[in-house]
């Protein structure tokens, strides 16, 4: 029966790869198309406004989410139970609207020292302004998908998540500049159509959430205030909270290199880093699909103890995301130079950089799905002290190379940091379950 469990598992992470590789393709084009539109109209000075103002956004949602998103994922994948979800969703939904509102209001005062003491540039004060409404419709969005998640509806997760607010700000955008509308508007424009398109995205992945939450079962009457007095906001928070740290590290990771570039360098080159981090990013797709399946898979496999089959599910889906992500690094080691040609001459000088990023994403992927792993398997806070030692390398390194090498320097910052807590996250998994799931060390079980 355990075998067999462990066939539907893997056919099961086939079918949900190819789907959410598909979505999450079509969303990197459809961002790449959007970024694209504005570098070609624009200049990669309107690229780096927006990157900033997407970088402001995330940081800011992610505090006011305070780890609910990844704690609702757990929690669903744990208690498939109808009226218990129902009960914890009420209570994550006023606690982000009430943060979110705190938020907000602080975003919306501080953008013109934000963007006059950090950034040195009071262009970015009306679209921080812009991003200051966007903060709970942004957090709300990432609630309802990570709940799709947990209902294992992985195409509905990332459709909501990553393609459709990129396709709807490609279409509005497309039509503003080929009808002139937003050319006086180069600054504000881009934030604002993806503010609006991250409204759209929210109400209709609340919609297929509510949709899906009715196929599963009641909980039953006798365990129903048990598992309410369960669930209280000092146990939402005992989880949650090392998740907030978590989440918060990891997004200033991905940001920081941004941030700092555009502290110690110029919009241009941040336009053009930016550019460069979402093609390396584009190699992770596969990983990203396999793990969007994998987190509910190991949740189920470590509750319910079944140890032999989660190490074989691990090794299948770290082998399955390598092979599937290798071709698209080799055409990027190959083909650098002729891909970002395509957004202008001044983006060519991005090419090393590109080449540095892709070595370390190859550590990243290669280690499969350690860090997801610790976190759906009650070690959230172990997963959260080793990436704030990270952050804190990146911040340092970013500082010391950025001023000398400058793009060169903040993706050497990167990539170090990538080696650094994969290898700490795969030893601590082959310390949990007795067995290397790192491709390059799957020989040695």
């Amino acid at each position: 029966m355990k075998f067999r469990a462990l066939i539907l598992a893997k056919r099961e992470v086939l079918g949900s790869t190819f789907f959410a590789f598909l979505f999450r393709l079509l969303g990197l084009v459809f961002s790449f198309l959007f970024l694209l539109l504005i570098a070609q109209n624009y200049g990669p000075e309107s690229v780096g406004i927006f990157a900033l103002s997407v970088s402001i956004l995330q940081l800011f949602s992610t505090l006011s989410k305070v780890g609910t998103d990844t704690f609702f994922l757990r929690f669903i994948a744990e208690n498939q139970n109808q009226i218990l979800i129902r009960y914890i969703y009420k209570k994550l939904i006023i606690t982000i609207i009430i943060i979110s509102l705190f938020f907000s209001y602080v975003l919306f005062f501080l953008s013109p020292y934000i963007s006059k003491y950090i950034f040195e540039n009071l262009k970015l004060i009306p679209s921080l302004k812009i991003v200051s409404f966007s903060i709970l419709f942004f957090s709300l969005l990432y609630l309802h998908t990570q709940g799709l998640r947990g209902l294992k509806k992985i195409k509905e997760f990332v459709f909501f998540q990553f393609l459709f607010p990129f396709f709807l700000s490609f279409v509005i955008i497309l039509f503003c500049v080929k009808s002139w509308i937003c050319l006086p508007h180069k600054d504000t424009m881009p934030i604002f159509v993806f503010s609006i398109s991250i409204v759209f995205s929210l109400v209709l992945s609340m919609v297929f959430f509510h949709i899906n939450l009715k196929n599963l079962s009641f909980f039953p009457k006798g365990n129903l205030k048990l598992g309410k007095n369960k669930v209280n906001l000092k146990y939402i928070f005992s989880i949650s909270i090392p998740m907030l740290f978590a989440n918060s590290i990891n997004l200033a990771m991905n940001w920081t290199d941004s941030i700092m570039l555009g502290i110690f360098s110029t919009e241009q080159n941040v336009g053009i880093y930016n550019t460069v981090s979402r093609l390396v990013s584009a190699t992770s797709i596969f990983l990203f699909a396999v793990n969007s399946i994998a987190a509910p898979k190991f949740v189920e496999y470590y509750k319910g103890g079944n140890y032999e089959n989660l190490v074989k599910f691990a090794k299948f889906s770290t082998k399955l995301s390598f092979y599937l992500s290798l071709p698209l690094i080799i055409f990027l080691f190959l083909f650098g130079k002729q891909t970002l040609s395509i957004f202008g001459e001044s983006f060519l000088v991005g090419y090393l950089p590109l080449v540095i990023l892709l070595i370390g994403q190859i550590i990243n992927i290669s280690s499969g799905g350690v860090s997801i792993f610790l976190q759906m398997t009650g070690f959230e806070k172990f997963h959260r002290n080793v990436l704030f030692l990270s952050l804190i390398l990146n911040i340092v390194l970013n500082i010391l190379l950025i001023p000398i090498y400058g793009i060169i320097g903040a993706s050497l910052a990167t990539a170090i940091t990538i080696c650094f807590w994969n290898i700490i996250f795969t030893i601590k998994v082959k310390r949990i379950i007795g067995a290397w799931i790192n491709y390059f060390l799957l020989w040695k079980n």
